[in-house]
């Protein structure tokens, strides 16, 4: 396991514990150098320096000794001489041993000890020197005393001096090797503890630099890629080989930067679809524009000829009243021709002439019905380009055209038999002595004829009644296509403004560099 593979918590932790390690390390030899320092210390403060105090105190007394042995000898007053005597006897009985006794627990060394033991036995030599010239003076042996305080006692208190002095070189040679030991530690001390520190600074140094480099070498990767990404391009690639905190960033990095691009991809495919689509769309809105308009127009064309065909329609009707009339006359005229015979010829002329007008009217009908069978035919077939909506209006245009037929032939009809009665009237002088047969024929014929008319009235009224409901299915549908025109314009509008927001979307698409 690698050690960029580890957690920078982890790496963190364990920056910090060398750290901490070194600063323990350097803490325990400081403090067993500090202890062998303390030692040294302790050595000198309660060992040699209170022998030289204690050896020093006793020599001290040893010279208030020799100033009250030379003192007794010089004065000469009792009193004082006794006064000598006493301090003497309280320095060798009290002060002295008692000095002895404190001095002798501190001897450190068989040297020093030697050197006491050799101190003892001047100091007796000095003691027994002294005792004789106490003797001396108390028997008033001036020469005896003075001699021997000023040679044998003098001598031997300067070699007991000499050898006490010996006892305070030993010890302050002992507090010079103590302080020299306590400095040398204390050099090898900060020799050691420099070495320790330098060395963890430099492990320190060398573990910070890594830590540094391994997460802000990463950490500068992934803001180079969050700043590329964020200046569109997302073809960039991101290291995911680690497998820290800094790696797992880097695979969310990732997974974002594949995420949006996938996202932006989508974005750009619709957006070109859009494109695609709202372009379509806008050009069949305009071509159903187009076609919408020129519906409304023959859909206005369609609904003048309704109402032309209306009015015609209604004049048809006018006339087959009158035809109607006409021959509701024909009829009286023919019954009453049965009586009056003489006046048959001349009815039969007016017959004649009626027939006449009753064959152009009738032609005038078949015209008008073939007319309305075109125009029926025409209303079928808008309502058939119409679709959904032209529906009711091909049934309306469907009854039209049947009305027409039906009034066609209704027309021949008549006009046949209109021929057949013109005939009959030609042939009428012929066969006047048939008079009353042949005007029960004719008021026969005349019946049928008037029952035709009314039959051909009744069609015309239907025919008007009709035209009128075309005339308004055709308004409404004219009205619904102007509907249609004004949404086909907001639909082509809105297209239009579709395709440009599209475009738009594109553009902004495009700004991207895109992983594909």
């Amino acid at each position: 396991m690698k050690l960029s593979d580890l957690r920078v918590g982890v790496r963190i932790s364990l920056g910090f514990a060398a750290v901490l390690l070194a600063t323990v390390i350097v803490g325990v030899v400081a403090i067993t150098r500090m202890q062998v320092i303390e030692d040294n210390v302790e050595e000198m403060g309660s060992d040699w320096i209170p022998s030289i105090n204690a050896v020093n105190a006793y020599r001290g007394q040893l010279n208030e000794l020799r100033r009250a042995e030379m003192a007794m000898c010089l004065k000469e007053v009792v009193v004082e001489v006794e006064q000598e005597q006493d301090r003497i006897k309280t320095l060798r009985d009290k002060t002295l041993p008692a000095l002895a006794k404190a001095y002798e627990p501190l001897i450190s060394s068989p040297e020093e000890a030697a050197q006491w033991k050799e101190a003892q036995a001047k100091y007796a030599v000095f003691i027994a020197l002294q005792d004789k010239l106490i003797a001396a003076r108390k028997a008033g042996n001036r020469g005896e005393y003075q001699s021997t305080v000023n040679n044998e006692s003098g001598k031997a208190f300067v070699d007991l001096v000499e050898t006490m002095q010996k006892l305070v070189d030993i010890n302050t040679e002992g507090a010079r090797v103590s302080v020299e030991d306590a400095r040398k530690t204390f050099k090898a001390v900060l020799v050691t503890m420099a070495v320790v520190i330098l060395a963890a600074l430099a492990a320190g140094t060398a573990l910070a630099v890594y830590l540094t480099r391994s997460t802000v070498r990463p950490l500068t990767q992934m803001v180079d890629v969050a700043r590329r990404v964020a200046e569109g391009n997302l073809a960039v690639e991101v290291d995911t080989s680690r497998n820290d905190e800094l790696g797992q960033l880097a695979q969310a990095l990732a997974a974002m930067k594949t995420a949006l691009n996938q996202s932006l991809v989508a974005v750009r495919t619709s957006a070109e679809s859009i494109a695609m689509s709202s372009g379509e769309v806008a050009a069949g809105s305009s071509d159903l524009s187009a076609r919408t308009e020129q519906m409304a127009s023959s859909l206005e064309e369609t609904s003048a000829t309704m109402q032309a065909l209306t009015d015609t329609v209604r004049q048809n009707a006018d006339a087959t009243r009158q035809a109607s009339q006409l021959a509701v006359s024909a009829s009286e005229v023919a019954d009453r021709g049965g009586v009056v015979v003489a006046e048959v010829v001349n009815t039969m002329d007016q017959i004649n002439v009626a027939s006449r007008k009753i064959a152009d009217i009738i032609g005038t009908i078949d015209g008008i019905a073939f007319q309305t069978n075109i125009l029926a035919l025409n209303a079928a077939v808008e309502a058939a380009r119409a679709g959904e909506q032209g529906r009711g209006f091909a049934v309306v245009a469907g009854e039209v055209r049947s009305l027409a037929q039906r009034s066609a032939e209704a027309a021949r009809e008549i006009k046949a038999l209109i021929g057949s009665s013109v005939e009959r009237v030609d042939t009428g002088a012929r066969l006047v002595g048939n008079a009353g047969n042949t005007m029960r024929e004719i008021v026969s014929a005349v019946q049928r004829v008037t029952d035709i008319i009314q039959e051909i009235s009744s069609s015309t009224q239907e025919q008007s009644t009709s035209l009128i409901e075309v005339g308004q299915a055709v308004q409404r549908l004219d009205e619904v296509t102007q509907q249609n025109a004004a949404l086909v314009e907001e639909s082509s509008a809105a297209s239009e403004s579709l395709r440009e927001q599209a475009g738009s979307l594109r553009q902004v698409v495009a700004q991207f560099r895109l992983q594909d």
